[in-house]
């Protein structure tokens, strides 16, 4: 008796799995997540269109904070110096943005201009409006100091693989020619 029962609950466990089995199969809609990407623009039209904001700034002050139930994040306070798309009272103004406590672009002491694509966020700091990063950290691009963007210095994680489109797109140009670039993009909208 004690021996049918099991066999029964095995039967039993034999047939769930292969109706799951059956039914995962049967969805041919359904397509495994196999790509390892963030989420958020896909190309540099998305990045660009995505995008409320483009500005060069300099970094002028970090504040880390603690958020409720998330990860330490730093709110980096930037002097715009130039406006590529965006209201053109920024210019010259300092505006805070919340992005990631980890993010190494913010930790090189010597980096202190960046391209930055920004969207508004919903809180404030001090009262003033709060930008964030559009893609996460997609949208941030640093200028050397022959004014000249590139996305990172890290080598590509495999070898011969394609560029990240932001880096494809930008590195080694001025920051007229980024202009003109996002421009030809925003006119062709």
């Amino acid at each position: 008796m004690q021996r049918n029962k099991m066999q029964n609950k095995r039967a039993i466990g034999f047939a769930l799995i292969f109706l799951c089995l059956c039914l995962g199969c049967a969805n041919t809609n359904i397509k495994p997540n196999t790509d390892l990407s963030i989420p958020g623009p896909e190309n540099l039209e998305e990045m660009v269109l995505e995008s409320d904001i483009i500005v060069i700034v300099n970094l002028t002050g970090v504040e880390e904070v603690e958020k409720e139930g998330k990860q330490k994040a730093k709110l980096m306070d930037v002097e715009v110096t130039d406006v590529i798309r965006g209201e053109a009272i920024l210019e010259r103004s300092i505006i805070t943005i919340d992005t990631l406590q980890r993010l190494s672009a913010w930790n090189d002491p010597k980096q202190r201009r960046f391209l930055l694509f920004l969207k508004p966020s919903s809180q404030k700091s001090d009262g003033q409006a709060v930008y964030v990063i559009t893609g996460g950290v997609m949208g941030i691009l640093m200028v050397d100091d022959q004014g000249l963007l590139f996305y990172t210095t890290v080598e590509p994680l495999y070898p011969n693989s394609k560029k990240f489109y932001m880096d494809e797109a930008f590195t080694g140009l001025t920051i007229e020619e980024a202009r003109e670039k996002i421009n030809e993009i925003l006119d062709g909208k």
